[in-house]
């Protein structure tokens, strides 16, 4: 019963992970058309990296 879980949890976690990359590209997208560009890359660039 337990594989069944875990195998489940994988693939829940997979399809949430991939739609949250896709949210946060279409945010950047969003940003890169209103602030522009050069902007959006700066603010990108200033948000403090994780480590891993």
């Amino acid at each position: 019963m337990a594989r069944i879980y875990t195998a489940y949890g994988r693939l829940y976690l997979r399809s949430t992970l991939a739609d949250a990359r896709r949210q946060e590209l279409a945010a950047d997208l969003a940003a890169a058309r209103i602030a522009g560009r050069d902007a959006t890359a700066r603010a990108l660039g200033d948000i403090p990296r994780s480590t891993p």
